[in-house]
C-alpha cells in the first residue's frame, strides 16, 4: 500500500503582483516573471525602531532587519508573504527598480519571497547587472556618478503681484469617494454633505474606469460587500482637498499584533483584505490611501456616474449654500453635461 499524496494548498496572491508572479512561475516563463517584478512596489523588513520615512535608496537606511545569515536581502512582493516568512516585522515600500539601482553592496544577495511558492533569489553581480539593463533600455534614470554642485545663488527678482487673485492659489489635490449604491440617494435627494472612510487622490485612480476595476484595485470585494463585479455601473464623489492634515495615512492592520507592529504611527484597524500599509489593498502599492472622519464636502464636489463600458456621466454638483445637490437639465440648449456652477 502507498500513502495518498495530500493534494497541494490553492496559492492565495496577496495582491495582482503575486497572482502574475505566480503564474509566470508555473509556467516556467522567467522571461514575464521579471517584467513582472520590474514594474512592482515591493516590501523591505526594518527594525522596530526604525524610521518609517526613510527608504532603501537613501544612505541611511537600516538592513539589518532585512537581512538574513549577513548576506542575504529579504524582500517581498506582499504583506501576505512578508507575514509567511517575518509574522512581527514592520517594514517600508520601495519600487523594485529603484531598489536595485541603489543596491547597497555587490556581495549581498536579494531574497525575493523567500521559502513561497514564487520565491526566487539573484546575486549581488545579478542585481547590479539588472540594474545596469534598467538604466539601459530607460526603465529607470541613470544616477549621476558625481555630485552635481548647487547653482551659485542669484539675486531674487522682485515679486510681481498676480492680475487676479486664483493665480496666487495653487491647485488642491482632487480627493475621490466610490459611493455605496444605497447611499447616493441620501446625496441626492436628502441634501447628504459628508464623506468618510477610504478616500484615494483622483491622480492615483484614473486609469480605474470600470466598476470591477474599482472594486478590485481599492478591496472593495470583499465579503458582505455592497458592491459586486456584475454592477452595471457605480457612483463617485470628486472634491478639492483644500485643507491636507485631515487625510491621513491609515498605518495599522487587521488586528492589534499588526497595529503594534507600526509602533506610535499606527492608528487604524480594520477588516481585511485592509492591508495596513499606506496603499490600497488590490493595487500592488500604486494607489496611495487615505483616511478621514465625517469630512463636510466643500463648493465644487462633484457626483460621476462609471458605467461598465467605461462611459463616465456628470450627475450633480453640491451647492453648501443652498445645502443640496444641484442636477443639470438636460433639456436646456446647449448642456454639455454639467451645471452652470460645475463650468
Amino acid at each position: 500500500m502507498r500513502a495518498v499524496e495530500e493534494p497541494e494548498a490553492a496559492f492565495e496572491p496577496g495582491n495582482r503582483i503575486d497572482q502574475e508572479l505566480y503564474e509566470a512561475a508555473s509556467s516556467g516563463d522567467s522571461d514575464a516573471f521579471l517584467r513582472v517584478l520590474l514594474n512592482a512596489n515591493v516590501l523591505v523588513p526594518i527594525p522596530g525602531d526604525a524610521p518609517l520615512e526613510v527608504t532603501p535608496v537613501q544612505r541611511e537606511f537600516r538592513w539589518d532587519a532585512a537581512l538574513r545569515d549577513g548576506a542575504d536581502v529579504q524582500v517581498f512582493t506582499s504583506l501576505v508573504r512578508l507575514r509567511e516568512v517575518m509574522p512581527e516585522s514592520r517594514f517600508v515600500y520601495a519600487d523594485f527598480r529603484e531598489l536595485i539601482g541603489a543596491w547597497p553592496q555587490g556581495d549581498w544577495a536579494m531574497v525575493l519571497n523567500p521559502g513561497t511558492r514564487i520565491g526566487a533569489s539573484l546575486r549581488g553581480d545579478q542585481v547590479l547587472a539588472l540594474s545596469e539593463w534598467a538604466v539601459r533600455v530607460g526603465l529607470v534614470p541613470a544616477r549621476p556618478e558625481v555630485p552635481v554642485p548647487p547653482p551659485r545663488p542669484e539675486p531674487e527678482p522682485a515679486p510681481q503681484l498676480p492680475a487676479d487673485l486664483d493665480d496666487r492659489l495653487s491647485s488642491p489635490t482632487i480627493m475621490q469617494k466610490v459611493v455605496p449604491h444605497g447611499h447616493v440617494a441620501w446625496y441626492l435627494e436628502q441634501g447628504y454633505d459628508r464623506v468618510g472612510g477610504f478616500v484615494h487622490s483622483t491622480g492615483d485612480v484614473a486609469e480605474l474606469q470600470t466598476p470591477v476595476q474599482l472594486y478590485e484595485a481599492l478591496g472593495l470585494s470583499y465579503d458582505g460587500s455592497l458592491f459586486s463585479p456584475g454592477d452595471e455601473g457605480v457612483y463617485v464623489i470628486r472634491w478639492p482637498a483644500y485643507c491636507p492634515d485631515l487625510y491621513r495615512v491609515p498605518f495599522g492592520g487587521r488586528n492589534e499584533d499588526e497595529l503594534a507592529s507600526w509602533g506610535e504611527s499606527g492608528w487604524v484597524i480594520e477588516r481585511p483584505p485592509f492591508l495596513g500599509g499606506g496603499f490600497a489593498p488590490g493595487s500592488a502599492g500604486s494607489i496611495r490611501e487615505y483616511k478621514v472622519d465625517s469630512l463636510r464636502l466643500p463648493y465644487g464636489a462633484e457626483m460621476y456616474y462609471l458605467a461598465r463600458d467605461r462611459s463616465e456621466r456628470f450627475i450633480a454638483m453640491y451647492d453648501p449654500d443652498r445645502l443640496a445637490w444641484l442636477r443639470p437639465d438636460a433639456n436646456a440648449e446647449g448642456w454639455d453635461g454639467r451645471t452652470e456652477a460645475a463650468q
